[in-house]
């Protein structure tokens, strides 16, 4: 099951914390998340943000102009 936006704001917020405080682990209940460097966690952060954004985005409006010319 797709994890809603709430959820997924958790979780960046989460990731944004041990980003401030520079702790490369967390854990929240049964589940463990430990980074190797600064990287992994921006890759992360980066991963949770494309997630919410495509939640959060509409689709595309597409225009087409056509343009003729008559060539004498």
């Amino acid at each position: 099951m797709p994890a809603s936006l709430e959820q997924l704001q958790a979780r960046l917020d989460a990731l944004y914390e041990l980003q401030a405080t520079g702790i490369k682990s967390s854990s929240s209940g049964d589940k463990r998340a430990e980074f190797r460097d600064m990287a992994d966690l921006n890759a992360a952060i980066a991963g949770l943000k494309a997630q919410i954004g495509t939640l959060q985005s509409t689709p595309a409006r597409r225009s087409y102009r056509i343009i003729a010319c008559k060539d004498l």
